[in-house]
């Protein structure tokens, strides 16, 4: 199945867990038959293996640092993304919104963002992430986003809500979430679905 979005769905893939290099490339094949089309809106969502992320502007972290996390068991990569250092992990759900702003309107939509996305000739790339139940620890290597107030530190829904709160119970929220504020109906596929023909 290609896939396609309609002026009334907005497919959701879930591609559940894999490499940080893996989801690019996907989101740049979506990103690239978006921008040939203009119509296969869609949610790419998945967990990330462990993962170390740094933006183009961060540029505090040297191949020595790199080697360092990089024992603890993740992968570390530079990314063409603003931004400082993050970590992307199990227990962390991913959602890369690949969406033609044109489909959901005119100029001075009412859809507000407050998510890191990027948009290029009306497509948006990059995404969101919520910690679930992610292993926290993996935060304690680094300064995540840059935020050095220990009173702002990095937490997940399972230790804000006092009980465990996984990635398969978000994705429902998230679905309808996209789905009031988009104004279509969200289709949740498996990444079986997924086709860049």
């Amino acid at each position: 199945m290609v896939l396609m979005g309609s002026k009334n769905v907005l497919p959701m893939v879930l591609l559940g867990r894999l490499r940080y290099s893996k989801g690019m490339e996907l989101m740049a094949k979506a990103v690239a038959r978006q921008k040939t089309y203009g119509d296969r809106d869609c949610l790419l969502v998945c967990e990330h293996e462990p993962v170390y992320t740094v933006g183009i502007r961060d540029k505090s972290y040297s191949e020595a640092d790199e080697e360092r996390l990089k024992r603890l068991g993740a992968d570390f990569v530079r990314t063409d993304r603003g931004g400082l250092i993050t970590f992307h992990g199990p227990g962390q759900l991913v959602v890369y919104p690949v969406l033609n702003l044109r489909n959901f309107g005119r100029t001075g939509s009412p859809v507000k963002w407050y998510v890191s996305i990027r948009v290029r000739n009306g497509v948006t790339s990059h995404g969101l992430a919520l910690n679930c139940n992610t292993d926290l620890s993996w935060y304690s290597h680094i300064v995540p986003c840059g935020i050095t107030d220990p009173l702002a530190g990095v937490t997940s829904l399972s230790v804000e809500l006092g009980k465990p709160f996984t990635v398969e119970t978000c994705v429902p929220l998230i679905a309808t979430a996209f789905q009031e504020v988009f104004g279509r109906r969200v289709e949740v596929l498996e990444a079986e679905s997924l086709s860049f023909e």
